[in-house]
């Protein structure tokens, strides 16, 4: 079953974040990984998603 998992880092998280990546690589965890800039669509679902701490509130008022 193929996974994708996506994150979103500033500009000063990249290089810990491909240090981490490589290392996951390395202990064949992931299979492949590529960084990318941020697409139309990643600022649109980040826009309109809840947030969790909306959603945590909510929750606890339910």
């Amino acid at each position: 079953m193929a996974r994708r998992v996506l994150l979103t880092l500033g500009p000063s998280d990249a290089e810990a974040a491909v240090a981490w990546a490589t290392r996951l690589r390395a202990e064949r965890r992931i299979e492949e990984y590529s960084p990318a800039p941020a697409t139309l669509e990643d600022v649109y679902l980040a826009a309109t998603a809840p947030s969790a701490a909306a959603t945590t509130e909510d929750a606890a008022h339910a």
